[in-house]
């Protein structure tokens, strides 16, 4: 049976949160733990879509908001705190749904989902996923 419902995770020793939702089709082969680009947070029509569309393909995802769009603001935090949360989004993917191998990525320009181009999960068999392409440096 498909389930899709709202969570929370810590993303900050100060003990903040932010809100996810997990969406998990039957049956399910993997996680892609997807964070939002700069411009719109988790429920924009593109992070639903895709949301959606992957479902269809057996691909659960995990979508969250980062603290600034969280807190309604416009400008995003500053890279630990991305990175910080990227992971703690990644570890809460890992405990709602243990069987599945994980996908870190999102619509992001920048490597925030990537953390630097080694896989956010910290296992082999996961992988990164960029939505869009980097900008020309």
């Amino acid at each position: 049976m498909d389930e899709t419902r709202d969570v929370r995770f810590e993303v900050a020793p100060d003990g903040r949160t932010v809100s996810g939702i997990l969406r998990r089709p039957a049956p399910a082969v993997a996680l892609l733990v997807l964070g939002h680009g700069a411009g719109a947070g988790m429920r924009h029509r593109f992070m639903e879509g895709m949301a959606e569309e992957l479902a269809i393909e057996g691909i659960a995802t995990l979508r969250y908001q980062f603290p600034y769009a969280e807190s309604g603001r416009r400008r995003p935090d500053r890279a630990p705190l991305l990175v910080s949360t990227v992971r703690s989004a990644v570890r809460a993917a890992r405990e709602l749904a243990p069987d599945l191998p994980l996908l870190a990525g999102g619509k992001s320009p920048d490597d925030v989902h990537g953390t630097g181009g080694s896989p956010a999960t910290g296992r082999a068999r996961d992988r990164v996923l960029r939505l869009s392409p980097a900008p020309p440096r």
